[in-house]
């Protein structure tokens, strides 16, 4: 991932610095979109569907099918693309044999609503949110897709009831500001349907915390452009090594790192990484540094290797090695263990460290992730030979469709080094 670059090469810093942010490089990363952390087989439809392209979704999604054809989550994001190009017998047929086998599944309740709305089918719409409500009182897309329907078949007394509770349980969401607004009596507003939602092509995503001597500062700004949905462009501003390494934030010093990164997915088992980064060091030095990264889905399970190597205009080179598998083991929740080896040229530093994450996503976005690690160093450097600790913790929140803001703690001990940080992040995404 993006940020395993940032933290390597500076001679001068203890050993365990240099893995500031690999507790969180692999499976963990912070900022990055759904593609360049995808955790299962539906990774590459589900990206078609989250950019909003109908029909390359549907095809993604029935060539899922053709393997599993009773797959729920398949079937459903079939239904939803085929909703939204307006194939509404065919997204329900689909929604329907979800129901069939699980009358309670709340995503096939509240698509097939959508869909029977979007058709004017408005009594079959009102059945189904209502059912969705049943299980799920708090379910927000439920929620305001009972108060479309009203709006949309002219129940305007009830669309407003429903909005008006919404808007009390969700005050910071502007759809259902709009539609309240078109709720009201004196409104003379033509109600269509919602659209489909957008193409995503854009993403910027901003970090700052706490360094390791306890002033706060900024760690990165990155922005991204997807050209198309299997490509995405990178530009990255990384000040994360002045603020971790504790001689540096003692004295004020900058290492900071400007990336530029390209990410490919082939097809959909195979995602290429490359990037390059240049580092301004103290004292007139710098470092170029060389990533790519290649990723294998293979059903759920998702295989990472990468190697990175950082030469330094003191004629000396860092390299870097790391591999990761992830699985999933319940719904929601994903296991991935990753391996790192690093070898600092400078001083012949040799360090294996190993990490386990452990994440959960939950249905309604937010996810939350924990990891542990440790590993040994083996030095030319007196002092610098011992074990390593290190334990990290997530949370990132949806805020509105587009924004997303992050929560992130850290702790790092190696033998000359001991310190704790807090991060906190904001992610947008831009569409047409």
């Amino acid at each position: 991932m993006c940020v395993v670059g940032s933290y390597l090469g500076f001679h001068v810093l203890p050993s365990a610095t240099r893995y500031a942010a690999l507790g969180v490089a692999l499976g963990f990363s912070v900022g990055l979109p759904a593609l360049a952390i995808a955790a299962d087989r539906y990774y590459d439809a589900d990206a078609k569907a989250a950019r909003g392209d109908a029909a390359a979704a549907e095809a993604a999604y029935d060539k899922l099918l053709k393997k599993t054809p009773d797959d729920a989550r398949a079937l459903n994001g079939r239904a939803t693309a085929r909703a939204w190009a307006g194939k509404h017998d065919a997204a329900q047929s689909d929604y329907r044999a979800v129901l069939a086998r699980d009358p309670n599944n709340l995503q096939a309740l509240t698509g097939i609503g959508y869909s029977y709305a979007w058709n004017k089918q408005y009594a079959e719409a009102e059945r189904s949110f209502k059912a969705a409500l049943a299980l799920a009182p708090d379910n927000a897309g439920a929620t305001k897709g009972l108060g479309f329907t009203y709006l949309w078949s002219g129940r305007h007394a009830d669309a407003r009831k429903v909005f008006e509770d919404a808007s009390a349980r969700w005050p910071n969401d502007a759809e259902i500001k709009t539609a309240l607004a078109q709720a009201q009596p004196v409104a003379a507003v033509k109600e269509t349907p919602q659209a489909a939602p957008r193409r995503m092509w854009g993403e910027l995503h901003v970090w700052a915390g706490t360094t390791s001597n306890g002033d706060a500062g900024l760690r990165s700004v990155e922005a991204a452009y997807w050209p198309q949905d299997d490509w995405r462009l990178a530009l990255r501003y990384d000040n994360s090594l002045s603020l971790d390494n504790p001689a540096l934030a003692r004295t004020g010093a900058d290492a900071e790192t400007y990336y530029a990164s390209v990410l490919h997915q082939f097809n959909e088992h195979w995602q290429g990484i490359a990037e390059f980064g240049y580092r301004d060091l103290p004292d007139g030095d710098d470092q170029q540094i060389y990533r790519v990264e290649a990723v294998h889905l293979d059903g759920t399970n998702v295989h990472k290797l990468g190697v990175q190597i950082s030469p330094h205009s003191d004629g000396y080179t860092d390299e870097l090695v790391y591999a990761s598998y992830g699985f999933e083991v319940a719904k929601g929740w994903r296991i991935e263990p990753a391996l790192f080896y690093a070898n600092t040229g400078a001083s012949d530093d040799n360090e294996w460290r190993g990490i386990v994450h452990v994440e959960y996503r939950d249905e309604d976005g937010w996810s939350a992730a924990a990891g542990v690690g440790g590993g040994v160093i083996d030095s030319d450097v007196p002092g610098n030979d011992g074990g390593v600790f290190v334990a990290d913790g997530r949370i990132s929140i949806p805020i509105a469709d587009d924004y997303e803001a992050h929560l992130m703690v850290r702790h790092e001990e190696a033998p000359n080094n001991d310190y704790t940080t807090v991060m906190v992040g904001v992610s947008f995404r831009f569409g047409d």
